[in-house]
């Protein structure tokens, strides 16, 4: 086994990338995204509960002129929550993506 050229940090896995040249530094953007955009996802549900905390303040604050209007929220869904349902039975099912999209090829976009 290789030495480390990076010391170790506590929590992470070291793995190492094998294939063309090409291949790795593919793999290696597309790492760097998916953790940008865990980063972002999490970033997103700091601000959610920090905005959950003001939004419940307000409502403590204002109960009387609000007693007619509970808030209603749906429950903190982790990251792949959607596996979690059922393993694709509902809507959609489990290959289907979210937005526009139809069924068949040659669609306009």
């Amino acid at each position: 086994e290789p030495q480390p050229t990076i010391p170790r940090e506590e929590g992470q896995v070291p793995f190492v990338f094998v294939g063309t040249v090409e291949s790795i530094i593919n793999a290696k953007v597309l790492l760097e995204y998916h953790l940008a955009h865990l980063k972002e996802v999490e970033q997103l549900r700091q601000d959610k509960l920090e905005i959950d905390a003001q939004l419940r303040n307000i409502h403590g604050v204002n109960m009387g002129s609000m007693q007619n209007f509970p808030i209603q929220r749906r429950n903190d869904r982790g990251y792949n929550s959607d596996m979690e349902m059922g393993g694709g039975r509902g809507r959609g099912g489990m290959m289907r993506g979210r937005g526009r999209g139809g069924r068949g090829g040659g669609g306009r976009h």
